[in-house]
Protein backbone atom coordinates (compact mmCIF):
# COMPACT_ATOMS: atom_id res chain seq x y z
CA UNK A 1 0.00 0.00 0.00
CA UNK A 2 3.05 2.20 0.61
CA UNK A 3 4.25 1.62 -2.96
CA UNK A 4 1.37 1.76 -4.84
CA UNK A 5 -0.73 3.82 -2.95
CA UNK A 6 0.94 6.33 -0.78
CA UNK A 7 -0.31 5.05 2.36
CA UNK A 8 0.63 4.64 5.41
CA UNK A 9 0.22 4.30 9.00
CA UNK A 10 -0.48 7.85 10.53
CA UNK A 11 -2.27 9.75 13.78
CA UNK A 12 -6.22 9.57 13.21
CA UNK A 13 -6.22 13.24 12.81
CA UNK A 14 -3.73 12.94 9.74
CA UNK A 15 -6.00 10.83 8.06
CA UNK A 16 -8.97 13.27 9.01
CA UNK A 17 -7.32 16.07 7.69
CA UNK A 18 -6.30 14.64 5.12
CA UNK A 19 -9.32 13.27 4.18
CA UNK A 20 -11.80 16.17 4.66
CA UNK A 21 -9.14 18.75 2.58
CA UNK A 22 -9.74 15.87 0.25
CA UNK A 23 -13.86 15.72 0.43
CA UNK A 24 -14.46 19.47 -0.35
CA UNK A 25 -11.47 20.05 -2.46
CA UNK A 26 -13.41 21.32 -5.89
CA UNK A 27 -10.59 20.79 -8.02
CA UNK A 28 -11.27 16.85 -8.47
CA UNK A 29 -13.82 15.18 -10.04
CA UNK A 30 -17.45 14.60 -8.64
CA UNK A 31 -16.50 11.16 -7.84
CA UNK A 32 -13.61 11.49 -5.58
CA UNK A 33 -15.11 14.37 -4.00
CA UNK A 34 -18.19 11.78 -3.20
CA UNK A 35 -15.32 9.03 -1.91
CA UNK A 36 -13.50 11.12 0.00
CA UNK A 37 -17.22 12.72 1.89
CA UNK A 38 -18.18 8.78 2.14
CA UNK A 39 -14.66 8.05 3.85
CA UNK A 40 -15.29 10.81 6.57
CA UNK A 41 -18.96 9.58 6.81
CA UNK A 42 -18.17 6.20 7.56
CA UNK A 43 -15.88 7.04 10.59
CA UNK A 44 -18.40 9.13 12.36
CA UNK A 45 -20.85 6.58 12.07
CA UNK A 46 -18.14 4.31 13.18
CA UNK A 47 -17.67 6.60 16.28
CA UNK A 48 -21.18 7.37 16.89
CA UNK A 49 -21.85 3.81 16.70
CA UNK A 50 -19.50 2.87 19.28
CA UNK A 51 -20.55 5.51 21.74
CA UNK A 52 -23.89 4.13 21.30
CA UNK A 53 -22.46 0.33 21.94
CA UNK A 54 -20.81 1.24 25.10
CA UNK A 55 -23.52 3.45 26.51
CA UNK A 56 -25.84 0.14 25.70
CA UNK A 57 -23.31 -1.62 27.43
CA UNK A 58 -22.81 -3.94 24.37
CA UNK A 59 -18.82 -3.90 24.95
CA UNK A 60 -18.30 -7.02 22.47
CA UNK A 61 -20.22 -5.18 19.64
CA UNK A 62 -18.28 -2.12 20.82
CA UNK A 63 -15.30 -3.79 20.48
CA UNK A 64 -15.92 -4.84 17.07
CA UNK A 65 -16.35 -1.74 15.82
CA UNK A 66 -14.36 0.59 17.45
CA UNK A 67 -11.62 -1.51 16.61
CA UNK A 68 -12.62 -1.76 12.72
CA UNK A 69 -12.87 2.42 13.05
CA UNK A 70 -9.64 3.05 14.82
CA UNK A 71 -7.97 0.40 11.88
CA UNK A 72 -9.44 2.20 8.89
CA UNK A 73 -8.59 5.90 10.43
CA UNK A 74 -4.83 5.29 11.30
CA UNK A 75 -3.56 5.82 7.95
CA UNK A 76 -2.56 9.08 6.36
CA UNK A 77 -5.85 9.12 4.25
CA UNK A 78 -8.92 7.44 4.77
CA UNK A 79 -9.75 4.39 2.37
CA UNK A 80 -12.10 1.41 2.56
CA UNK A 81 -14.11 2.68 5.82
CA UNK A 82 -17.17 2.07 3.69
CA UNK A 83 -16.70 -1.46 3.25
CA UNK A 84 -15.89 -1.88 6.63
CA UNK A 85 -19.43 0.04 7.59
CA UNK A 86 -21.05 -3.07 5.44
CA UNK A 87 -19.53 -5.63 7.15
CA UNK A 88 -20.46 -4.21 10.80
CA UNK A 89 -23.04 -6.10 12.05
CA UNK A 90 -23.76 -4.51 15.05
CA UNK A 91 -25.28 -2.18 13.68
CA UNK A 92 -27.75 -3.91 11.72
CA UNK A 93 -28.41 -5.99 14.83
CA UNK A 94 -28.78 -2.01 16.67
CA UNK A 95 -31.72 -1.20 13.59
CA UNK A 96 -33.77 -3.94 14.18
CA UNK A 97 -33.61 -3.83 18.00
CA UNK A 98 -35.25 -0.31 17.70
CA UNK A 99 -37.66 -1.37 14.57
CA UNK A 100 -38.57 -3.91 17.17
CA UNK A 101 -39.81 -0.80 19.96
CA UNK A 102 -40.71 2.01 16.73
CA UNK A 103 -42.30 0.33 14.23
CA UNK A 104 -42.21 3.30 13.27
CA UNK A 105 -38.35 2.93 11.92
CA UNK A 106 -38.94 -0.03 9.59
CA UNK A 107 -40.44 2.59 6.70
CA UNK A 108 -38.37 5.54 7.36
CA UNK A 109 -35.35 3.05 7.28
CA UNK A 110 -36.70 1.80 3.52
CA UNK A 111 -37.60 5.59 2.38
CA UNK A 112 -33.91 6.53 3.33
CA UNK A 113 -32.16 3.37 1.80
CA UNK A 114 -33.80 3.29 -1.32
CA UNK A 115 -32.66 5.87 -2.93
CA UNK A 116 -30.10 5.82 -1.48
CA UNK A 117 -29.17 2.32 -2.89
CA UNK A 118 -30.90 3.89 -6.28
CA UNK A 119 -28.16 6.13 -6.56
CA UNK A 120 -25.31 4.10 -5.69
CA UNK A 121 -26.38 1.48 -8.56
CA UNK A 122 -26.47 4.60 -10.98
CA UNK A 123 -22.94 5.60 -9.97
CA UNK A 124 -21.65 2.08 -10.34
CA UNK A 125 -23.03 1.63 -13.65
CA UNK A 126 -21.89 5.01 -15.05
CA UNK A 127 -18.37 4.12 -13.64
CA UNK A 128 -18.39 6.57 -11.14
CA UNK A 129 -17.73 4.42 -8.27
CA UNK A 130 -14.28 4.81 -7.05
CA UNK A 131 -14.37 2.57 -3.68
Amino acid sequence: MREGWHRRIDWPWVGWRTTWDAAFDASQSSAFTWFWRGEVAAVIVGVVLTVVLIRSARLGEAAFVGGATLLMSCSNYYASGIRTMLVAFPIYLLLGRVATRRPWVRPVYVWLSAPVMAAFVVAFTQGQWVD
